[in-house]
């Protein structure tokens, strides 16, 4: 029984193709429409991201909003205390 190991060029812009040898498949790495490829996957991601780290930002605000309002509510509190310890 013999085996052998064969390189296969493959790319997902182009599904299902294979390219017959790695200069060849260098050079469909440098052409415009796998820089296109490449360029619509990397903005995708990016807009993945910037959502990401919206919906952080969104709970990061009201989480600081929910602080600030205990704060100032502590902060009342404390004050009515030392008004009526003073009387």
């Amino acid at each position: 029984m013999t085996l052998s190991v064969t390189e296969v060029f493959t790319c997902e812009c182009k599904p299902g193709f294979n390219w017959k040898n790695k200069n060849t498949f260098k050079m469909h790495k440098a052409s415009i429409r796998h820089k296109t490829y490449e360029k619509s996957i990397q903005e995708k991601t990016n807009r993945i991201n910037i959502n990401k780290l919206q919906i952080q930002l969104n709970r990061l605000e009201l989480e600081n909003s929910r602080l600030r309002e205990l704060f100032l509510n502590s902060a009342k509190e404390n004050m009515i205390l030392k008004k009526k310890l003073n009387l």
